[in-house]
């Protein structure tokens, strides 16, 4: 009788996972910025790779040095194996009269798969120009999803639960962050990597909210300046941090939010040296009698920024007000 009921939950156990698919499922592999197409070479280096390539192929903004968005690696259809099924992002280019489709976790977890296909290559490129921007950005909020799922699992919890008693924000503090200040406005934590001279920060300043002026690209620079000359100090006299007025922040509408605002930018340190990128979002607390200006700044001279920063901006993202 044991046994019987053993094998009957064995059954269902099995039979639950096979339709959601995901127990047969390997693990992704690639890192998130890397996408694979698999394109033949004669398209690759023909009108249909140019168009791939100016829609892929981007700088990040705002960084001081020109630094790619996304890793392209091409491959021929008859090389697409096994070794390449499970990587987190492909995209497969070809002529045919098939129906182009797309597949979430078709050959590993949280996998995107595109197959774009047309019968002539008149069709194909046409296509591609109306199509590759809304892969391109769905692969972003996709990567933007996986990297706060991993962060989130590692996350430092205490941290967590202090900012989210005292400030009413519920924010994913990554691991390795410790507090560098705190204050009844002000909370900035920071990891440092000495080995590579690598410094991380996030910092959140709240102030009281009067008007939708205050969320003006000018004030919200005068803000990020003051909270530099109080806060964030360097190590000569009268040294702190400041915009970098050489490179003009990047201002735009957080989810369109006219409320939520974003801007990305150049921080420097005014008598001195330091310098680098800053991400910035500004909205208001629940009850809207607080504006909280969040941001996160990174300090890597000479080394890539694109994962670093990728982590701060993903943090920034998914902040929530309590």
């Amino acid at each position: 009788m044991i046994k019987r009921y053993l094998l009957i939950f064995m059954l269902l156990f099995f039979s639950c996972n096979l339709k959601n698919n995901n127990y047969l499922l390997r693990k992704g592999t690639g890192k998130l910025h890397e996408i694979i197409f698999v394109v033949d070479s004669n398209l690759w280096d023909s009108e249909t790779g140019m168009i791939i390539k100016n829609n892929f192929f981007t700088d990040i903004e705002g960084l001081p040095q020109k630094e790619k968005l996304f890793k392209l690696i091409q491959i021929n259809h008859k090389d697409f194996s096994s070794i390449y099924k499970t990587h987190k992002n492909i995209i497969l280019v070809s002529l045919d009269d098939r129906v182009s489709s797309f597949y979430k976790d078709k050959w590993s977890i949280n996998q995107l798969y595109f197959e774009l296909f047309q019968k002539n290559i008149s069709d194909l490129n046409n296509y591609l120009k109306s199509n590759l921007k809304k892969i391109k950005l769905k692969i972003i909020e996709e990567n933007f999803r996986r990297n706060f799922e991993k962060i989130s699992t590692n996350s430092n919890k205490k941290i967590e639960k202090k900012i989210s008693s005292n400030y009413k924000i519920k924010m994913a503090v990554p691991d390795g962050y410790k507090i560098a200040e705190e204050k009844e406005d002000f909370f900035w934590i920071r990891k440092d990597y000495p080995k590579e001279n690598i410094i991380s920060n996030i910092y959140f300043n709240t102030i009281n909210f009067k008007n939708i002026n205050q969320l003006s690209k000018h004030n919200l620079i005068f803000l990020r300046d003051s909270i530099g000359a109080i806060h964030i100090k360097g190590n000569n006299e009268n040294s702190h941090m400041t915009t970098e007025t050489l490179y003009d922040p990047i201002y735009s509408k957080f989810n369109n939010n006219p409320f939520d605002i974003k801007i990305i930018g150049l921080w420097t340190m005014k008598n001195g040296f330091m310098g680098g990128p800053f991400s910035s979002r500004a909205l208001l607390s629940f009850d809207s009698k607080k504006l909280i200006y969040v941001e996160g700044f990174l300090y890597s001279p000479n080394k890539s920024k694109r994962e670093y920063l990728f982590d701060l901006n993903t943090v920034i993202k998914n902040i929530q007000v309590n």
